[in-house]
């Protein structure tokens, strides 16, 4: 952000208003003390840890929407709070997270081609989703019931696990079981005050993942995917397993993937960007401290998407995995404009709600568990 810039627009329900940063008034004529475009903005520039926060998960939000304009607008304040360096490994680390898109990956991959984040961020905004893929309707409904069928079943041992070569449609379950085993062997290896120890068995999940790209790279070999070959190559050479982008591969070995996971849509960069706007309201999900007491009030009332029965949070665009198959239902059954559709439009049964609470309870155990280890296991590898 130029240090010498001292005049900012903002936008607000459609309307653009002037802040003057440093005599603090602004076009909506409010007093500095109650104006929030002044201090939206004085708390982006003063990189305020809660507007650094809103800022990422803005962006990250206005990707899943392909909103180009609202993405490039937040990228430009989370390069000013998180550094140009970071942010392009964060559009790498999320990549797998929200495409399929193989293309996309050679593009913003490590020692890849040298391009900025802004560039990383205009190939994203315009890449296809990956619950826009028509032939991947039907993943929401397997990964949620594989993530449910990890969640019951008794410790097992990693010998168990590496049997799971069955039917292709088992290695959704066989990769949530994965999970299970570390999950375990994280939770057993803490001190009587609740840290974990160095007894963490990486070089067990380091044999795991080398076991799962031996069984997928077979797979992949057989259908000539080769983006997702690379794919895997890259994959074996972290040492560590990576969720996002293993869950791709099964993917495509599993038939769930076609060519439109490559799409790239001509979506024009638009030329007036303002400067920043109220954060939205999809931005404070369970990743924000603010968001997150709402996000557990509301769930504990167990409303069930469908005609009639919105949400007091706005989920459409969360992580949970709740969102994230709203998304892909909303995709199977209003296409496109399932963008533009409130939370009541799109309608889950029963039993698929419960798998998606049931997932993200599974998850809210397990994630720091697993970010922990992926840190351990990074440092390994890199030492």
């Amino acid at each position: 952000m130029a240090s010498a810039e001292k005049i900012f627009t903002v936008r607000d329900e459609g309307e653009i208003y002037e802040v003057d940063i440093v005599s603090g008034l602004c076009s909506c004529k409010s007093s500095r003390m109650t104006c929030e475009h002044f201090k939206l903005i004085r708390n982006l520039l003063d990189k305020d840890l809660t507007a650094k926060f809103a800022a990422t998960s803005s962006l990250h939000k206005e990707l899943r929407r392909s909103d180009m304009g609202r993405s490039l607008m937040w990228l430009r304040w989370c390069i000013h709070m998180r550094g140009e360096a970071r942010m392009k490994q964060y559009l790498r680390d999320i990549c797998f997270e929200e495409t399929r898109n193989f293309d996309l990956w050679e593009k913003i991959k490590p020692h890849g081609p040298r391009l900025s984040a802004r560039e990383m961020t205009i190939l994203f905004a315009r890449s296809r989703k990956k619950w826009e893929i028509p032939a991947a309707v039907e993943v929401a409904r397997i990964h949620n019931k594989a993530t449910v069928d990890a969640t019951i079943m008794p410790t097992i041992t990693l010998e168990e696990v590496v049997k799971q070569e069955k039917d292709e449609f088992e290695f959704y379950r066989w990769f949530k079981l994965l999970f299970r085993v570390w999950c375990h062997q994280l939770g057993s290896d803490k001190d009587r005050y609740g840290n974990f120890t160095d007894k963490v068995a990486v070089d067990d999940m380091k044999m795991l993942c080398t076991r799962f790209t031996k069984i997928v790279r077979k797979q992949l070999e057989e259908v000539n995917h080769k983006g997702a070959l690379k794919l895997c190559e890259w994959h074996d050479e972290q040492k560590y397993l990576q969720y996002n982008p293993a869950s791709a591969l099964i993917e495509v070995v599993c038939g769930l993937w076609d060519e439109s996971g490559n799409d790239f849509s001509k979506a024009p960069v638009p030329k007036d960007i303002p400067d920043a706007e109220l954060f939205p309201a999809y931005a404070f999900d369970h990743h924000t401290s603010s968001g997150k007491p709402k996000v557990r009030a509301a769930l504990d009332k167990k409303p069930i998407p469908g005609p009639g029965t919105p949400l007091p949070v706005d989920l459409r665009w969360s992580g949970q995995l709740l969102g994230v198959w709203w998304r892909y239902q909303g995709f199977r059954d209003l296409g496109m404009p399932y963008r533009e559709a409130a939370w009541e439009d799109v309608t889950l049964a029963p039993e698929e709600w419960e798998w998606a609470m049931s997932a993200d309870r599974f998850w809210r155990k397990t994630g720091g568990l697993y970010r922990m280890w992926r840190g351990r296991a990074k440092a390994e590898a890199a030492g």
